[in-house]
């Protein structure tokens, strides 16, 4: 729910999102995405046999919080690299 998505940012956890957020039918998890930090946001890459499609759900964050997808990938880039400690 939101209301969880916002209690575990505020704790500081991340929250993976993958093509599920493509499908306009889920809406609910489209307003999770929409009303939640960039700051906390990963792109789940387990759930794409294809690369090509962690593109497109960059691009659909993109799209839901109305910011270039430039700024979704290096974001989220910076997310991973904070989680797992990689630099």
């Amino acid at each position: 729910s939101e209301e969880q998505a916002q209690l575990l940012t505020r704790m500081g956890f991340y929250l993976g999102f993958g093509m599920q957020i493509i499908n306009q039918k889920s809406t609910k998890i489209r307003q999770i995405v929409k009303n939640c930090p960039l700051e906390f946001i990963l792109i789940e890459t387990d759930d794409h046999p294809n690369p090509d499609d962690l593109t497109l759900v960059a691009q659909e964050i993109a799209e839901l919080k109305q910011i270039p997808v430039e700024s979704v990938i290096t974001q989220c880039d910076n997310n991973a690299i904070s989680l797992f400690n990689l630099k």
